[in-house]
């Protein structure tokens, strides 16, 4: 994933989800952002 992908996900976008795409949302898209602030925590 790239950080250009996660700034065009907008919170409307992500409150209006479907309840299954928050399941999804916490078995990949948080696991994959805890992976880009780690390996870029050089720059927090």
């Amino acid at each position: 994933m790239h950080h250009g992908e996660i700034a065009t996900y907008t919170a409307a976008d992500f409150l209006a989800a479907a309840p299954q795409h928050w399941i999804t949302f916490l078995a990949t898209g948080f696991p994959s952002m805890l992976s880009y602030v780690y390996h870029h925590a050089d720059v927090i």
